[in-house]
């Protein structure tokens, strides 16, 4: 039998942090595609307002189905489609680890085209109090593989304390940091700090749709 874990925000925040703040930037856990679905915690910034607004743009249709990544430790699968009630995209991770774990994310959202980039405007299906708002990532298309970049939070701090861009910094145990910019000035920044903010792009494979291989 598996024993599957569906983690609380709360839960996810301790112990991101835990690791995080005993790490430098470029040694950061968040470098490892395997541990994607840390991506949303203590570690990355949320923020009050998304790039575009949901149902501004349309969503990309590339990145819909399910991709995969698996290495000796684990495997993690990653759908994204459509969701019913939002109208835009519904992601759902699950990790699958070696010791017969299961741990399961979900996530709603919508795309943004910013220049010539593309990003991921994110948050938990099942928002609770430790919610501050919307998580962003890049993304980008290789060929069948799906790259996501996550943002450091770091950069964003340090725009924060020069004036570069609107925000709060939390302190203590559970420190975070959140922008309080509005969508436009997000957007400037972004596409000036872009190479700033997602310097790691990984990479997963696409899975076969097994409804193609039966036609």
């Amino acid at each position: 039998m598996c024993d599957a874990a569906l983690f609380s925000r709360n839960q996810l925040n301790k112990a991101i942090f835990n690791d995080c703040k005993h790490l430098d930037g470029r040694s950061m856990r968040y470098i490892r595609l395997s541990l994607l679905i840390f991506m949303f915690s203590g570690c990355i910034p949320y923020s009050e307002n998304p790039l575009t607004a949901p149902g501004e743009q349309g969503l990309d249709q590339k990145i819909m189905g399910s991709w995969y990544y698996h290495d000796r430790d684990e495997t993690v699968f990653l759908h994204i489609g459509k969701d019913s009630k939002t109208k835009g995209l519904r992601l759902v991770m699950a990790e699958f680890h070696k010791d017969n774990e299961i741990v399961v994310y979900v996530f709603v959202g919508h795309t943004s085209l910013v220049g010539d980039k593309t990003y991921l405007n994110l948050r938990w299906d099942q928002p609770d109090e430790q919610d501050k708002g919307y998580l962003f990532a890049k993304y980008n298309m290789k060929g069948e593989q799906l790259g996501l970049g996550l943002i450091r939070a770091d950069s964003v701090e340090t725009a924060i304390r020069e004036g570069k861009i609107r925000g709060k910094i939390g302190e203590g145990e559970e420190a975070s940091v959140i922008i309080t910019d509005s969508p436009e000035r997000l957007r400037g920044f972004f596409q000036k700090h872009d190479k700033e903010l997602f310097e790691q792009i990984q990479y997963m494979k696409r899975l076969n749709n097994l409804v193609t291989q039966k036609q």
